[in-house]
């Protein structure tokens, strides 16, 4: 099969002569390459100076130490960038703050770092994402208006343009990091570089990259020592960046605009390619501004997960550039909470990063673009594999019946039963729980366990959340979801309705979401809701009603112009009957229902209960006066 990554270097003879004779010289590290490479560099950005180092990552942390980041001081970043951009924060003892992004360009937005400015805030990092630049002169106004230092995170951005400026010039900045790690513009293997026009900061930035020491006679305290003497006047690190590291920096800085020119055109036959699909948005480029394409990512509307897992199984390495930064687990630990930059949030579950790299070949790039068309409209070859994932939600905090699900059935609880026939179904691939982090949830995680049942704990306030976390978590593509208090759901019912809603998306159909409940023709307590992994992302992304996030459902069903909804009729109307459990007299109609059935016919089925209910018209009056409430979402 094809292989493409996202991205690669492109590294050629010259390259690698070059290289070798950096190695055959009399310094491999703190020779005269480094400061060559810092010269060319500084000359083709326009910036005064420029200090070398180990890595991108190096560079931040370097350049947030020579602005006097310290503990107490709050730093401005953007949530979608690589973890770095706000680690470098952290390193100095700051506290980094999210601004959320543009919509079009998915940079910092500078009404958004206007919103966050306090007492506590020292500096701003703006990301130049994918290599497009940021609104610089927004910015700058905003940081000279506040007298706040400004750091450009330029790390995509190598030979962009902002108004006419080389991004790196500092024009509008009191330093800009570049990285010159493999998949950027130009390589050095890893590598980093600050550039600025303001000699302070220059010179506690050489110091720093090499344990905080210098031997400039003219910065000595003790100046009556010989020739052999340096002094550590502050505490640095080893950033440095070796000789033959550097002697391939200048010859790739040779073919810069080179590599920018064709990632270019490839981003045009991508454009040209894609700007006729409504399910795709394609990366905008004002007119101000010249990006160099460090990446191309596209935003689909629905089913990401979907299109993505396609991709990667016809070769294609996409990526997904990035998740918000606060998500990541040690953000959450430091108390970060999701929804703070609901921008970047939805883009995030939107974002597929293609490949895009100077030595794709025409063949390639038409390879690319003819898989994601393909797998924008999905075929009937996917359907038959897409992992399709019982979802029962079950918790012990029911208001009018508590601790329904542990109620004994033919002598074992409400939920094995419920998960004993749903283990019959022929199109499901596995059967998951999903309860909550409550101690009193405890025996429902017990028992899942003695079934061999995997099992999630999310929220117990936030229905919704809980749900979307345990479908991603088992990386389901169809969910099927039934209740815990439904001990009479039918395996039969469910296999046709998964094969039904596989059927509506065939072909050029589509169906978002499958229910028997949308126009009730089936008893309450054989409810089954069947929808696209990618419905639900959605649901979870857009519904910020507290009253959506307490039911899965809800909110899909509430907005029929936004979803494709279908019913799944019976072709008897047995609606009258309530076959749930959610009151005192449910159970006892359920029990009477199983002692009948069970020991005789363990596997049976829907049709049996309907017989029952026409033989034995007295069990229907059992819960009669039950009043039946709404769907359960």
């Amino acid at each position: 099969m094809k292989k493409i990554p996202y991205a690669t270097q492109w590294i050629g003879e010259d390259d690698i002569k070059d290289v070798s004779e950096a190695l055959r010289a009399d310094y491999l590290t703190q020779g005269p390459r480094v400061a060559e490479f810092e010269k060319k560099v500084a000359e083709y950005c326009g910036a005064k100076y420029a200090v070398a180092v180990n890595s991108g990552t190096s560079a931040l942390h370097a350049a947030c130490f020579a602005a006097g980041i310290s503990p107490g001081d709050e730093v401005i970043t953007s949530p979608i960038t690589f973890v770095a951009s706000a680690n470098c924060i952290l390193y100095c003892g700051g506290k980094p703050v999210f601004a959320d992004v543009q919509e079009n360009t998915i940079n910092i937005d500078p009404e958004e770092i206007a919103k966050k400015i306090t007492k506590k805030t020292k500096a701003i990092i703006p990301v130049h994402f994918a290599g497009h630049p940021c609104d610089l002169e927004e910015i700058h106004a905003i940081a000279k208006r506040n007298d706040i230092i400004m750091i450009e995170d330029a790390a995509h951005a190598m030979g962009a343009s902002y108004k006419e400026s080389k991004i790196g010039s500092s024009r509008y900045s009191d330093m800009t990091i570049l990285s010159f790690h493999a998949v950027k513009h130009i390589t050095t293997g890893e590598g980093g570089m600050i550039l600025t026009n303001k000699k302070d900061y220059y010179e506690k930035l050489l110091m720093f990259r090499s344990h905080g020491i210098t031997r400039d006679t003219s910065k000595l305290t003790n100046k009556k020592e010989d020739d052999w003497y340096y002094e550590m006047q502050l505490l640095g690190f080893n950033y440095r960046i070796t000789d033959f590291q550097c002697a391939l920096g200048i010859q790739q800085l040779r073919k810069l605009e080179d590599f920018i020119k064709k990632r270019r055109e490839i981003v045009e036959n991508y454009n040209n390619a894609f700007e006729i699909f409504e399910e795709i948005t394609i990366p905008t480029e004002p007119s101000y501004v010249k990006s160099s394409w460090h990446l191309f990512t596209i935003r689909v509307r629905e089913a990401r997960k979907r299109i993505f897992k396609a991709l990667r199984e016809k070769g294609i390495g996409v990526n997904v550039h990035y998740i918000p930064v606060y998500w990541q687990p040690y953000y959450q630990k430091l108390g970060y909470k999701k929804g703070i930059c609901p921008r970047a949030e939805k883009y995030y579950e939107q974002a597929i990063t293609l490949p895009l790299y100077p030595r794709m070949k025409d063949t390639e790039i038409k390879y690319v673009i003819d898989m994601v068309k393909e797998a924008i409209k999905p075929n009937d070859y996917f359907y038959e594999r897409a992992k399709v994932g019982v979802i029962v939600q079950a918790r012990m905090g029911s208001t009018r019946l508590p601790g329904k699900v542990m109620l004994p059935l033919a002598g074992k609880p409400v939920l094995y039963r419920v998960i004993e026939r749903l283990a019959d179904c022929r199109t499901t691939n596995k059967i998951v729980i999903a309860t909550t982090k409550k101690r009193r949830d405890d025996p429902i995680v017990s028992l899942a366990k003695k079934m061999g049942v995997e099992f999630y704990r999310g929220s117990e306030e936030d229905a919704l959340s809980r749900y979307y976390e345990t479908a991603t978590n088992f990386n389901f593509d169809i969910i099927v979801r039934v209740t815990s208090d439904c001990p009479l759901i039918d395996p039969e019912i469910l296999d046709e309705m998964v094969m039904r809603f596989k059927e509506l998306n065939s072909k050029d159909g589509h169906c978002d979401y499958l229910s028997n409940t949308l126009k009730r023709t089936f008893p309450r307590g054989l409810d089954i809701e069947i929808f696209w992994y990618d419905v639900l992302q959605r649901a979870h992304i857009e519904a910020k009603n507290p009253h959506y996030r307490e039911h899965v459902t809800l909110f899909i069903n509430e907005n029929p112009n936004k979803f494709k909804l279908v019913n799944y009729s019976s072709p008897d109307d047995s609606s009258k009957y309530r076959c749930t459990i959610d009151e005192e007299d449910d159970y006892q109609l359920i029990y009477e229902i199983y002692d009948q059935l069970y020991f005789a016919r363990p596997k049976f089925r829907f049709e049996d209960i309907l017989k029952i209910f026409k033989e034995q018209p007295n069990l229907f009056l059992i819960n009669k006066h039950v009043k039946q409430k709404g769907n359960t979402y």
